[in-house]
């Protein structure tokens, strides 16, 4: 059987942050906004906006709220559902989640309009739904689609996914369920309704299907699209103090998986590529600036002028203050 803990929306601010163990549910996040970081089974993964996942709270895990620039936006929800739960509106604030001892419960947020909350906008917040569930079920399920670490999924684009029809399915059975009791935040819900277990069911089994999908090898041209946006991440940011964990976590890769396909698309390793591109941007700094080679050195990500120096002689085979002469001399 599968059985419904609680359910609710959360706007997460700034520095919102959990981390908890042995906590006897398993838990699903689906992003509608913003963005979030989850660390579980010594996994460190984003999630962003129409990113769903599953994990089981018995383990320690830690998520907060996080910034992903790139992928800001509003999450999809199918047109029936959006009287209901209006993903265009931002929730007032945080709030404390009542429960009801040995009960599960819905948490209603209280919704404002956005221009009210117009602050949110600059700076990070997560805004989130979650479900809290338990059963036998439940764990056969997380197995299926986690294995041995965390799987987020992304869903397809587009209101008509059957995943999301599941997940508005239990919504909106659960908010039936708790119509008509005088508490509106906090309603209790039957926990051993049939109807409830069998959409849980079938959300879960399209979860499943979700993740092996996304589970499945990409394709050359994909990991070719993937390589191409690191590619591009490098060129922006370049002078900055880069690790290989933030260029992995662009493509949603391990680091040794992002390493192996990185050298295949390239010949280079991600690091290999960085220095290579530091070196060529200061070799036009060389050339048409008289910026001391300390100053290149810092402005192009390298240590200091004893690095940028090495690295400089290693790819262009003399130093960078030769390599400036020589250009003079052109």
């Amino acid at each position: 059987p599968f059985f419904l803990q609680s359910l609710g929306f959360f706007t997460a601010r700034k520095h919102y942050k959990t981390k908890r163990e042995s906590f006897d549910s398993y838990l699903l996040l689906y992003t509608l906004a913003g963005c979030g970081l989850m660390t579980y089974q010594g996994q460190t993964v984003k999630l962003p906006v129409n990113s769903i996942a599953l994990l089981d709270c018995r383990a320690p895990h830690y998520y907060r709220t996080d910034t992903c620039d790139e992928l800001i936006g509003q999450g999809s929800m199918p047109v029936g559902s959006r009287q209901k739960y209006d993903t265009d509106r931002i929730s007032a604030g945080n709030y404390q989640a009542v429960t009801a001892k040995g009960k599960p419960n819905l948490h209603h947020d209280v919704f404002a309009e956005k221009d009210e909350f117009a602050d949110l906008a600059q700076q990070p917040y997560w805004h989130f739904l979650y479900v809290h569930l338990s059963g036998n079920g439940v764990r056969f399920f997380e197995k299926q689609i986690n294995g041995q670490g965390l799987v987020v999924m992304r869903l397809p684009g587009g209101t008509g996914h059957s995943l999301m029809e599941s997940l508005v399915s239990v919504i909106e059975l659960a908010d039936d369920r708790a119509s008509g009791l005088t508490d509106k935040r906090t309603c209790a819900l039957n926990h051993y309704g049939y109807d409830l277990s069998l959409h849980l069911h079938h959300l879960l089994s399209d979860l499943a299907s979700l993740s092996q999908k996304q589970k499945q090898p990409l394709s050359r041209q994909s990991y070719r699209q993937h390589i191409k946006a690191v590619i591009a991440f490098i060129e922006q940011h370049y002078h900055e103090d880069l690790s290989l964990k933030q260029m992995a976590e662009r493509v949603n890769m391990s680091k040794f998986h992002f390493c192996r396909v990185f050298k295949e698309q390239t010949g280079f390793t991600p690091y290999g590529w960085l220095t290579d591109y530091r070196v060529r941007q200061a070799k036009t700094a060389l050339r048409y600036t008289e910026a001391p080679i300390s100053e290149i050195a810092w402005q192009h990500g390298f240590k200091d002028a004893g690095q940028l120096i090495r690295r400089f002689r290693q790819q262009v085979g003399v130093t960078p203050l030769q390599y400036r002469r020589e250009q003079y001399l052109l």
